[in-house]
């Protein structure tokens, strides 16, 4: 991903405005547009390595490498163990570094949230954290074994992990407010359980063998014919029951398993989202890996914020303003098509590096009115010019 002709182009049909107001999304006709600064702003971007904004020095030789390839924004993980190593002892010195940065080279952010789970696992949270499995329990197998996922079950996880990104974001918000660098923040990063495609712990099992909330029966009441093929299915082969436990309104299978899950997940980052609200007024948004392959829940990261489970998120996280597709699987198209709905704008927060990632990203803005592109691990693209994708969506001179 270099100093591409689509990348220019964009930048002069979408230029960085000066950095003055917080962003927000507005819909414009059939498209819902990302606001910044008072102008429609499609993220020309790219997400960085996992770990690649783990120190100032990397911070500080990756980001001048971005402006000269002529991004507009970059997606940047925030590490709840690099940001609280030792419980309620905040640092806060990566990120000031990244927004210092950033504005440096004249770039907008994106930051994601590195909390409780991190492509499912919980491998980003504090070794504090991890070490007293008693107070922040794990979510479990169906045979009883303890896995490295945190259990969305438990409320002090959850505490833990709010606190942690509260404390955060409310730094965020008083270095950023006037400058408006960050123009949206993700919360936690592919949750999903694997190996599973529910939580077998016995606070879990609990929930699963009680009643559907009542919220979420009305909410398939009411939204009868716009809810995704996929769920109304689900429902419909049960008879569209109006009360009952898990399995007896979805069926005895993974894929309610997996339903129930979701909710459960949703509920969590709801709660997050919802303080993040009264923190620092951003857009907010999930990402999901892909159920791909012919795979099943729980072989691929069962319950995340997944197309099919749009119904699931949108009624128990309706402050989440989207869902996000991360692609690393053949299909774009198809793909891209799933996640661009009626209620559900397309932004495609993560794909892999390619050298036709430029005609892909004219595709999805052109198409499905995409907010932004980002393919990941953004800083080994090369920034030389004139690469043979870049050459051949140059205008012929014939």
């Amino acid at each position: 991903m270099k100093n591409a002709c689509f990348w220019i182009l964009l930048l002069f049909v979408c230029p960085l405005q000066a950095q003055q107001s917080l962003s927000h999304l507005q819909k414009q006709g059939t498209a819902t547009q990302l606001v910044v600064d008072g102008k429609p702003f499609l993220i020309i971007g790219g997400e960085l390595g996992n770990s690649s904004a783990s120190s100032p020095a990397d911070i500080e030789r990756i980001f001048p490498k971005l402006q000269r390839m002529g991004l507009n924004t970059v997606l940047v993980p925030a590490y709840w163990d690099l940001t609280e190593p030792v419980e309620g002892q905040f640092d806060f010195s990566l990120t000031d570094k990244v927004i210092r940065q950033a504005r440096e080279n004249k770039l907008k952010v994106v930051f994601l949230w590195f909390g409780a789970w991190k492509n499912s696992m919980s491998c980003y949270a504090p070794l504090w954290f991890k070490e007293d499995y008693k107070k922040y329990p794990r979510a479990y197998t169906k045979a009883g074994k303890p896995l490295e996922i945190a259990s969305a079950f438990s409320e002090n996880v959850f505490k833990a992990d709010n606190r942690a990104f509260s404390a955060w974001l409310k730094h965020v918000a008083s270095v950023d407010a006037k400058e408006g660098t960050v123009v949206m923040v993700q919360i936690q990063n592919e949750i999903g359980m694997l190996e599973d495609a529910r939580d077998y712990s016995k606070e879990a099992t609990k929930l699963f063998n009680a009643p559907v909330p009542s919220h979420f029966i009305d909410y398939l009441l009411q939204n009868k014919k716009l809810l995704h093929p996929e769920m109304l299915a689900k429902w419909e082969s049960r008879g569209c029951l109006k009360k009952g436990t898990w399995q007896e309104v979805f069926g005895g299978d993974v894929y309610t398993d997996e339903i129930f899950m979701a909710w459960s997940y949703a509920l969590y980052v709801e709660r997050m989202a919802k303080e993040a609200r009264t923190i620092y007024n951003v857009p907010l948004y999930v990402n999901a890996a892909m159920n791909s392959r012919n795979r099943k829940p729980g072989e691929y990261p069962s319950a995340g914020p997944l197309a099919h489970l749009i119904d699931v998120w949108h009624c128990a996280a309706p402050t989440i303003d989207f869902l996000a597709p991360d692609l690393y699987d053949k299909g774009f198209v198809d793909w891209v098509a799933k996640y661009k709905l009626h209620n559900n704008p397309l932004f495609i927060a993560e794909i892999r590096l390619e050298d036709n990632d430029g005609v892909r990203a004219f595709y999805v803005f052109g198409e499905h009115d995409a907010i932004g592109f980002c393919p990941f691990s953004i800083e080994d693209g090369s920034d030389k010019p004139m690469l043979p994708w870049y050459r051949a969506m140059l205008p012929s001179k014939n």
